[in-house]
């Protein structure tokens, strides 16, 4: 089983993460400090207690395309970007046209 933290209003970032295996979600801002048994783990977000913890079995996803960015990290990351418009091609997210 893969463990993923992610918060309710993230959910939908990583919804369409490509996980073939068992897969269980937990909120981590409620995260009490106990290390539950996975096989694997993935955090969404910055976490660093949770990523400790969870050190030897954490998986970290591809992010190849803007959807498997939050809005916030394409802000910082558009200069970078060389191919822009094919980069975000199919995200329909409201705010992506004003980044």
């Amino acid at each position: 089983m893969i463990l993923v933290y992610v918060s309710e209003r993230q959910f939908g970032e990583v919804r369409g993460a490509f996980l073939t295996e068992r897969v269980s979600y937990r909120n981590p801002y409620y995260w009490k400090g106990e290390v539950e048994k996975c096989d694997k783990c993935y955090v969404h977000g910055e976490f660093p207690k949770l990523k400790e913890a969870y050190a030897d079995k954490l998986i970290d996803l591809p992010k190849e395309r803007s959807t498997d960015y939050t809005i916030a990290e394409l802000r910082e990351m558009k200069p970078t970007v060389e191919d822009w418009e094919s980069f975000t091609e199919g995200d329909n997210r409201k705010s992506i046209s004003q980044i």
